[in-house]
């Protein structure tokens, strides 16, 4: 099982790439994804590359939480 820090960093992130993706202007997503992925990775000192895997659910953290619920039920 994950950290509990490790959770909620990634869970931070999301939620954070979220809020900067509905951002608009007349209309149009305002950033660009790699925008996005470069500001967040500042703000969190993790690579641009880190933050797409966090994102996108490709890490063996998000593997670990979601093949442990499958076989539990």
């Amino acid at each position: 099982m994950a950290r509990p820090e490790t959770l909620r960093l990634h869970q931070d992130i999301r939620h954070e790439f979220e809020r900067m993706s509905k951002i608009k202007a007349h209309g149009v997503q305002k950033f660009t994804y790699e925008y996005i992925f470069n500001e967040i990775a500042i703000k969190f000192y993790k690579s641009p590359k880190t933050i797409e895997n966090i994102v996108f659910n490709r890490t063996s953290v998000s593997k670990m939480t979601t093949s442990k619920q499958t076989v539990l039920f």
